[in-house]
């Protein structure tokens, strides 16, 4: 039941701050009565003022506090998945002998392979080993694997890493992952110029270079990625937020996919899910937009090099397909 707490001698923020969670608090009355028989449906049109407002609020602190980070993670995953080509006109190409036969297409090939088998048990580890450890110890270790090929000597070695490179509100999430692009191959041609320092090829560099901030990046982001709202209640280990707020986005959640308390992985779940036809039709969709995109990613700086001879050109040349998307985005 809701507190009765006199409003006298408030300030106008206080009274408003009050207000808010007043009408929260009755709506949680609504989706407990809600849960213990049908008879009521929150619909979104039905919230009060005040809910939406506080909604609002909280969304913006939870949106703050992953996207910048999650998109940090999601993009030098994405650089680091595709600088294979930087290397190669970097010089990597005549190194490790990838102008032979179909080296580089199955280099390309070996990581997808891994991407496609450890996807889904990855994710399926996310809640039972938290966000925090998975991401951020994926985002090490591929970094690691980054900062090793740089010291690679055998065009078989970096088939092996590539086998190894597995990883795990959107529009935002994609720009961030787009802006970083399009800088990744200004990047590469600063990093080419280390090219002799310390007696190491400019091709290695980008390598070494982007492993070691894939590292910091994921260092980082073991102090900012939070974990499930659920745990964090649970365990009350609020990392910035208020019980409220956290019950907030629960009720959001539970209102909108009607699953705020995990439950447990059966075969009938499975085996549901898997034949719904609209699964595998976005699957698709996904598939054919997501094919052009990596062949264009690992080929263009291939086909560039073929019309001009330098490497600089090429890289410089890279970068407008990604502003020229970032400004379509906006």
């Amino acid at each position: 039941m809701l507190h009765q707490v006199t409003t006298e001698g408030q300030t106008a923020s206080e009274r408003a701050k009050f207000e808010a969670f007043a009408a929260f608090a009755a709506f949680d009355e609504e989706i407990g009565a809600t849960k213990e028989g049908d008879d009521l449906h929150i619909t979104e049109a039905s919230l009060p003022d005040a809910q939406r407002k506080l909604e609002a609020k909280v969304l913006r602190k939870v949106d703050w506090r992953l996207i910048p980070i999650l998109g940090l993670l999601y993009s030098v995953a994405g650089l680091d998945r595709v600088n294979l080509s930087n290397a190669r006109v970097a010089g990597m190409n005549t190194d490790l002998r990838f102008d032979v036969g179909n080296r580089y297409s199955i280099a390309l090939l070996v990581f997808f392979i891994t991407y496609f088998l450890f996807e889904l048990p990855t994710t399926l580890l996310l809640r039972p080993l938290r966000p925090k450890y998975l991401l951020n110890g994926l985002a090490v270790c591929w970094g690691a694997v980054m900062l090793g090929m740089g010291f690679i000597n055998d065009w078989r070695y970096v088939v092996v890493c590539r086998i190894f490179e597995v990883q795990p509100r959107m529009s935002w999430w994609y720009l961030i992952n787009l802006f970083v692009s399009a800088f990744g191959n200004i990047l590469a041609f600063a990093i080419v110029k280390l090219d002799g320092a310390h007696g190491i090829e400019g091709w290695r560099w980008i390598f070494i270079v982007e492993g070691a901030a894939t590292i910091g990046i994921a260092v980082l982001g073991y102090f900012l990625v939070i974990d499930f709202p659920d745990r964090m209640l649970a365990t009350n280990q609020l990392q910035g937020f208020t019980q409220d707020e956290l019950q907030v986005i629960l009720n959001r959640i539970e209102r909108d996919r009607g699953d705020s308390q995990p439950d447990k992985l059966t075969w009938e779940k499975f085996t549901r899910h898997v034949a719904n036809w609209e699964l595998w039709v976005y699957g698709f969709m996904f598939l054919t937009c997501s094919a052009p995109i990596y062949a264009f990613a690992y080929f263009i700086q291939i086909i560039l090099g073929t019309i001009v001879d330098s490497t600089a050109v090429v890289f410089l040349l890279c970068v407008r397909r990604h502003i020229s998307l970032v400004s379509s985005g906006l």
